[in-house]
């Protein structure tokens, strides 16, 4: 009899905890999984910059100067690894402010929907980083080792945007 009052409390507590790690595993799962996609995304967006700075630098609009500037930072992002492209996008923002609207000339529209692409990418990749981490942080997680080998994500820090002064933090 005790042995199946022992056995009536142990396996549905059994039975909730096996349903409970499945859940939390598959949950962390699809969140790594959607910071990877994010980031290809805010990736995308980076390069799409890339391209519109070296175009503006070709056009032959700027000094040489500037033009020689403009071309370096997005050269240095463009080759960043994923540890230092924070830094290397800050440089070309930085390389895209001093510039004036005439300065952009015909590139300009396409300078604006970059930046504001790059924006929300990166805002999108910050926030699928911040729920990563937050359920990686929580103690069942890590009782229970649910990620693995996986890597904890890091935030992409974002300069502020050539046109308006909205930042994308953490």
């Amino acid at each position: 009899m005790v042995y199946a009052i022992a056995a009536g409390i142990v396996v549905p507590l059994l039975l909730w905890a096996a349903f409970r790690l499945w859940l939390t595993a598959r949950r962390l799962d699809r969140l790594h999984k959607r910071t990877e996609a994010a980031w290809s995304a805010c990736e995308e967006s980076l390069a799409r910059r890339i391209v519109a700075a070296r175009a503006l630098a070709a056009t032959g609009q700027l000094d040489s100067s500037t033009a020689a500037a403009l071309r370096m930072a997005a050269v240095t992002a463009d080759r960043a690894d994923r540890d230092g492209r924070s830094g290397a996008e800050a440089a070309l923002t930085a390389a895209l402010r001093r510039l004036g609207e005439s300065e952009r000339g015909q590139l300009s529209a396409e300078l604006a929907d970059t930046e504001e692409r790059v924006q929300l990418a990166a805002q999108f990749y910050n926030d699928a980083v911040r729920d990563t981490r937050a359920l990686r942080a929580s103690w069942f997680t890590r009782f229970f080792r649910l990620a693995g080998h996986a890597r904890l994500p890091d935030y992409f820090d974002m300069p502020a945007t050539v046109d308006t002064g909205n930042t994308v933090g953490r």
